[in-house]
């Protein structure tokens, strides 16, 4: 009986996170060859500008949407709270402040394309700009799926967006792969995944009207939030953005954006895992059930640390050998910073997960803090060593930010939550980790060869934590279920 109820507890999150890592997983695969694709016809110069303008559209869609969109989630966790008023008054406001946004960011394109030496001028950040009020109404949908629990339909909108993006990129090879072209296909990926969320997001009535108490409410609470991921994503942005400004040329900028483009994969493990652990916290907060927050926590950080170490690891041991086989021989300088941005990714997909525990358990402005602190300390370091190492010093200086922030994070979530990884869980993982490395370091491939041989590190990888009884059959009888 305490076995069939531990398994009921924790079937939805771990299928909704297996929803979403496997619809993650089909984003990234399928985002990849979008990559690949314009790397390789734009070349490191020209793809370091389209680089430069989608990690800052990012930066600004998650600033002026995450906020909300997490703040959406746990209100409707709320006992007694209107679902359907809920729903309007989230959608409104997210495509409000979208619009804003884009429209005070269009104002600044001059000043901002001169800064980040684009040669294009501010076209190109015009054009990336005009899917802000659109990304405002997608991010608000998302929102609301996930307070809903609605995961499956969740991770639909995901592969729709990424499939859209993929017929835009393969009509832009049959007419021309520019940089103007591949933003508006981002745009146009955009309003695929909208297409697919139309009419099945809300579980209210469609006459309900915006609420300004509920808009107050989601503010207050969206504020600390959106602080937090705003000043995330500026530490995970800002060495691409002071290399482009400060770097020795297009060329490595080009290298480096790619880089990060194949290192930034590993953050589809916290995209798809945050989510859940955030909702479920939040409707186990609300119902006062303590031990069933605690479980959520600890399987959360555990599912992040088997899935995250492996896969950077393996990527840093063959930086070059990667960056080679995916973009060509032109890209294969940026190896060095693909070794250390993995690392950077890997510890932020932990701070990601535990970041949002917090959140959900009302730390915002705690979170926030610890990543204020890391702001600076990126911008100094980035000063000092990207005149003198390029790439290589733009990734370490954030690696020496995200660190710190993921100690900080680690540190106040064990004190809310208690223990949150078993002591013998780590050391397995370490000894797992460690096999598939000496079998890497043994055999190195080139070409089709190595994807073959990280395919078979990852299997090594797993064998061992099975060998050592780390995952075992309760854990795949809750994560099998689609």
């Amino acid at each position: 009986m305490a076995e069939a109820a531990e398994h009921a507890k924790s079937s939805v999150p771990a299928r909704g996170t297996m929803q979403l890592l496997l619809a993650r997983l089909g984003f990234l695969a399928i985002g990849f060859v979008v990559t690949v694709i314009l790397a390789r016809h734009l070349g490191p110069a020209a793809y370091s500008a389209y680089g430069v303008c989608l990690s800052l559209l990012v930066w600004l869609e998650m600033a002026s949407n995450s906020g909300l969109q997490n703040a959406a989630a746990k209100r409707l966790q709320s006992l007694g709270e209107d679902p359907g008023r809920l729903e309007v008054t989230a959608k409104l406001l997210h495509f409000s402040v979208s619009l804003a946004l884009f429209a005070v960011v269009l104002l600044l394109a001059p000043a901002l394309a001169r800064w980040l030496r684009l040669d294009a001028g501010a076209n190109l950040l015009r054009i990336a700009l005009l899917d802000l009020p659109f990304a405002g109404f997608y991010f608000a949908q998302q929102g609301l799926l996930s307070g809903h629990r609605r995961f499956g339909l969740l991770s639909v909108g995901l592969i729709a967006y990424a499939f859209t993006k993929l017929l835009g990129v393969l009509l832009l090879l049959a007419i021309g792969v520019t940089v103007e072209g591949a933003l508006i296909v981002n745009v146009v990926a955009t309003l695929g995944g909208i297409a697919c969320f139309l009419g099945r997001t809300g579980a209210g009535p469609r006459t309900a009207r915006p609420s300004p108490r509920l808009a107050r409410a989601l503010v207050r609470l969206a504020i600390p939030m959106g602080t937090y991921l705003i000043l995330s994503q500026a530490v995970l942005n800002f060495d691409l953005w002071l290399l482009k400004a400060w770097g020795g040329g297009e060329a490595e900028a080009g290298r480096y954006a790619a880089a990060a483009g194949l290192a930034r994969s590993l953050s589809v493990v916290p995209s798809a895992l945050s989510g859940v652990v955030f909702a479920s916290l939040a409707q186990a907060l609300a119902h006062g059930d303590d031990e069933l927050v605690r479980h959520h926590v600890r399987s959360g950080g555990r599912f992040a640390l088997i899935a995250l170490m492996p896969a950077a690891a393996f990527a840093a041991q063959h930086d070059r050998e990667i960056m080679r086989f995916v973009y060509g021989a032109a890209y294969e300088a940026g190896g060095p910073s693909l070794g250390l941005l993995v690392s950077v990714f890997a510890c932020a997909g932990l701070l990601d997960t535990y970041g949002h525990a917090l959140m959900a358990a009302g730390h915002e402005r705690l979170v926030a803090l610890l990543f204020a602190l890391g702001v600076p300390i990126a911008v100094a370091l980035d000063a000092v060593w990207i005149p003198t190492h390029g790439g290589r010093g733009a990734a370490g200086a954030s690696l020496v930010a995200i660190g710190l922030a993921t100690a900080g994070v680690v540190f106040f979530t064990s004190r809310r939550f208690g223990t949150l990884l078993p002591p013998r869980t780590m050391i397995r993982v370490l000894i797992a980790t460690a096999c598939g490395l000496l079998l890497g370091w043994l055999i190195r491939a080139n070409g089709l060869w190595l994807v073959l041989e990280l395919a078979g590190l990852c299997l090594v990888y797993l064998a061992v934590l099975v060998l050592l009884g780390e995952i075992s059959r309760n854990d795949l009888r809750k994560v099998l279920p689609w």
